[in-house]
Protein backbone atom coordinates (compact mmCIF):
# COMPACT_ATOMS: atom_id res chain seq x y z
CA UNK A 1 0.00 0.00 0.00
CA UNK A 2 1.44 3.49 -0.79
CA UNK A 3 2.03 5.97 1.90
CA UNK A 4 1.72 9.68 2.28
CA UNK A 5 3.98 11.45 4.46
CA UNK A 6 4.73 15.10 5.22
CA UNK A 7 8.27 16.60 4.00
CA UNK A 8 10.22 16.47 7.28
CA UNK A 9 13.23 18.18 7.85
CA UNK A 10 15.75 15.22 8.22
CA UNK A 11 13.16 12.55 9.59
CA UNK A 12 13.55 10.63 12.26
CA UNK A 13 14.48 6.92 12.52
CA UNK A 14 10.69 6.15 12.33
CA UNK A 15 10.85 8.24 8.94
CA UNK A 16 13.08 6.24 7.47
CA UNK A 17 11.82 2.98 8.35
CA UNK A 18 8.88 3.23 7.18
CA UNK A 19 10.41 4.68 3.64
CA UNK A 20 11.08 1.00 3.25
CA UNK A 21 8.01 -0.38 4.09
CA UNK A 22 5.91 -1.95 0.84
CA UNK A 23 4.45 0.82 -1.25
CA UNK A 24 5.34 4.29 -2.95
CA UNK A 25 6.75 7.12 -1.12
CA UNK A 26 4.17 9.89 -1.37
CA UNK A 27 4.70 13.14 -0.11
CA UNK A 28 2.13 16.47 0.57
CA UNK A 29 3.06 18.90 -1.63
CA UNK A 30 -0.24 20.69 -1.44
CA UNK A 31 -0.53 21.45 2.12
CA UNK A 32 -0.21 23.89 4.16
CA UNK A 33 3.05 24.94 6.99
CA UNK A 34 2.51 24.51 10.27
CA UNK A 35 5.18 25.76 13.19
CA UNK A 36 6.40 23.52 15.71
CA UNK A 37 6.22 20.45 14.00
CA UNK A 38 9.01 17.91 12.24
CA UNK A 39 8.57 20.12 8.90
CA UNK A 40 11.39 22.61 10.22
CA UNK A 41 12.97 20.88 13.10
CA UNK A 42 14.94 17.73 13.87
CA UNK A 43 16.09 15.85 17.22
CA UNK A 44 19.63 15.34 18.09
CA UNK A 45 20.97 13.21 20.67
CA UNK A 46 23.82 15.77 22.76
CA UNK A 47 25.71 15.11 25.80
CA UNK A 48 22.84 17.02 27.91
CA UNK A 49 20.40 14.59 26.41
CA UNK A 50 17.84 15.26 23.50
CA UNK A 51 17.84 18.64 21.71
CA UNK A 52 16.01 20.07 19.16
CA UNK A 53 17.22 22.03 16.12
CA UNK A 54 14.83 24.50 14.04
CA UNK A 55 15.01 25.90 11.04
CA UNK A 56 13.70 29.49 11.60
CA UNK A 57 11.47 30.43 8.34
CA UNK A 58 9.19 33.71 7.38
CA UNK A 59 5.83 31.52 7.02
CA UNK A 60 3.18 31.81 9.33
CA UNK A 61 0.77 29.20 9.80
CA UNK A 62 -1.74 28.13 7.28
CA UNK A 63 0.48 28.77 4.74
CA UNK A 64 1.48 27.13 1.72
CA UNK A 65 4.20 24.71 2.36
CA UNK A 66 6.05 24.98 -0.69
CA UNK A 67 5.97 29.08 -0.57
CA UNK A 68 7.87 29.00 3.37
CA UNK A 69 11.13 31.04 3.15
CA UNK A 70 13.79 30.32 5.08
CA UNK A 71 15.12 32.88 7.53
CA UNK A 72 18.87 33.92 7.20
CA UNK A 73 18.28 36.79 9.94
CA UNK A 74 20.73 34.55 12.31
CA UNK A 75 23.28 32.16 11.07
CA UNK A 76 21.24 29.13 12.05
CA UNK A 77 23.01 26.82 9.46
CA UNK A 78 26.68 27.41 11.43
CA UNK A 79 24.40 26.66 14.56
CA UNK A 80 23.42 23.23 13.29
CA UNK A 81 26.54 22.55 11.76
CA UNK A 82 28.25 23.48 15.18
CA UNK A 83 25.40 21.18 17.07
CA UNK A 84 25.76 18.16 15.03
CA UNK A 85 29.64 18.19 15.39
CA UNK A 86 29.36 18.64 19.33
CA UNK A 87 26.87 15.79 19.75
CA UNK A 88 28.55 13.39 16.90
CA UNK A 89 32.36 14.42 16.73
CA UNK A 90 33.03 10.75 18.66
CA UNK A 91 30.40 8.75 16.94
CA UNK A 92 32.48 6.67 14.63
CA UNK A 93 30.93 7.92 11.07
CA UNK A 94 30.65 11.56 11.84
CA UNK A 95 33.85 12.73 9.83
CA UNK A 96 32.91 10.45 6.92
CA UNK A 97 30.21 12.65 6.19
CA UNK A 98 30.35 16.52 7.67
CA UNK A 99 31.55 17.61 4.47
CA UNK A 100 28.56 15.99 2.41
CA UNK A 101 26.51 18.16 4.76
CA UNK A 102 28.17 21.49 4.99
CA UNK A 103 27.87 21.47 1.24
CA UNK A 104 24.59 21.31 1.17
CA UNK A 105 24.25 24.49 4.03
CA UNK A 106 26.50 26.10 1.89
CA UNK A 107 23.85 26.56 -0.66
CA UNK A 108 21.65 28.83 1.58
CA UNK A 109 18.27 27.62 0.13
CA UNK A 110 14.98 30.06 0.07
CA UNK A 111 12.88 27.22 0.22
CA UNK A 112 12.43 24.82 2.97
CA UNK A 113 10.82 22.51 0.78
CA UNK A 114 13.80 22.47 -1.23
CA UNK A 115 16.51 22.40 1.60
CA UNK A 116 14.43 19.05 3.22
CA UNK A 117 14.06 17.50 -0.12
CA UNK A 118 18.51 18.25 -1.15
CA UNK A 119 18.91 17.07 2.63
CA UNK A 120 16.84 13.57 1.88
CA UNK A 121 18.65 13.25 -1.14
CA UNK A 122 21.88 13.37 0.65
CA UNK A 123 20.93 10.79 3.46
CA UNK A 124 19.16 8.61 0.66
CA UNK A 125 22.85 8.50 -0.74
CA UNK A 126 24.71 8.05 2.08
CA UNK A 127 22.54 5.41 3.26
CA UNK A 128 21.87 3.72 0.17
CA UNK A 129 18.24 3.71 0.21
CA UNK A 130 15.81 4.15 -2.72
CA UNK A 131 13.23 6.81 -1.52
CA UNK A 132 12.06 7.29 -4.95
CA UNK A 133 9.42 10.22 -4.43
CA UNK A 134 6.46 11.09 -5.42
CA UNK A 135 4.93 14.41 -4.76
CA UNK A 136 0.54 15.07 -4.61
CA UNK A 137 -0.62 17.44 -7.18
CA UNK A 138 -4.08 18.44 -4.71
CA UNK A 139 -4.99 17.90 -1.17
CA UNK A 140 -6.70 15.35 -0.43
CA UNK A 141 -7.83 15.19 3.67
CA UNK A 142 -8.87 11.23 3.70
CA UNK A 143 -6.68 9.88 0.88
CA UNK A 144 -7.86 6.37 -0.35
CA UNK A 145 -5.55 3.65 -0.58
CA UNK A 146 -2.76 4.77 1.65
CA UNK A 147 -1.45 4.85 4.61
CA UNK A 148 -1.72 8.49 5.70
CA UNK A 149 1.41 9.22 8.28
CA UNK A 150 0.83 12.74 7.92
CA UNK A 151 -0.06 13.35 11.29
CA UNK A 152 3.60 11.94 12.38
CA UNK A 153 5.43 15.32 11.39
CA UNK A 154 3.93 17.09 14.56
CA UNK A 155 6.19 16.34 17.85
CA UNK A 156 3.00 14.98 20.01
CA UNK A 157 2.02 12.48 17.08
CA UNK A 158 5.73 11.82 16.22
CA UNK A 159 5.80 7.96 17.62
CA UNK A 160 2.70 7.15 15.42
CA UNK A 161 5.39 6.57 12.79
CA UNK A 162 6.58 3.71 14.81
CA UNK A 163 2.95 1.45 13.99
CA UNK A 164 4.38 -1.89 12.69
CA UNK A 165 7.75 -1.13 12.79
CA UNK A 166 10.29 -3.53 15.73
CA UNK A 167 11.95 -1.91 18.14
CA UNK A 168 15.90 -2.10 17.34
CA UNK A 169 18.45 -1.07 19.12
CA UNK A 170 21.60 0.33 17.60
CA UNK A 171 25.22 1.83 18.73
CA UNK A 172 24.94 5.46 19.89
CA UNK A 173 27.10 7.69 21.71
CA UNK A 174 25.49 8.62 25.03
CA UNK A 175 24.02 5.32 25.59
CA UNK A 176 25.65 4.89 29.07
CA UNK A 177 24.37 7.90 29.89
CA UNK A 178 21.01 8.27 29.05
CA UNK A 179 20.26 4.53 27.75
CA UNK A 180 18.82 3.77 24.12
CA UNK A 181 16.54 6.77 23.20
CA UNK A 182 14.45 5.71 19.95
CA UNK A 183 13.02 7.66 17.54
CA UNK A 184 15.74 10.31 16.96
CA UNK A 185 16.66 12.05 13.78
CA UNK A 186 18.04 10.01 11.21
CA UNK A 187 21.64 11.45 11.83
CA UNK A 188 21.86 9.83 15.10
CA UNK A 189 21.98 6.34 13.03
CA UNK A 190 23.47 7.63 10.01
CA UNK A 191 26.50 9.31 12.29
CA UNK A 192 26.79 6.04 14.48
CA UNK A 193 26.07 3.59 12.57
CA UNK A 194 27.19 4.64 8.87
CA UNK A 195 26.46 2.16 5.88
CA UNK A 196 24.78 -0.16 8.20
CA UNK A 197 22.00 2.24 9.15
CA UNK A 198 20.26 0.41 5.99
CA UNK A 199 20.52 -3.00 8.14
CA UNK A 200 18.64 -1.50 10.91
CA UNK A 201 16.24 0.01 9.51
CA UNK A 202 15.50 -2.79 7.25
CA UNK A 203 15.42 -4.95 10.73
CA UNK A 204 12.99 -2.39 11.78
CA UNK A 205 10.76 -3.54 9.48
CA UNK A 206 11.01 -6.99 9.28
Amino acid sequence: MDKLFNLPYFGSVWHWAQFLTPGRNVFEAQGNYLRRTFRSRTTIMSANGPIDLTVPVYSGNDEPYLNTRVNYSTDWASEHLNAFRSAYNASPFYEFYEDDFKAVYAKNHQSLWQLNLDLMNLVSQLLSVNVDPLFTDEYVKVPEGMTDFRRGIEHKNGVLLAQGLSDVNYYQVFQEKYGFVNGLSILDLLFNMGPEGKLVLQAMIQ
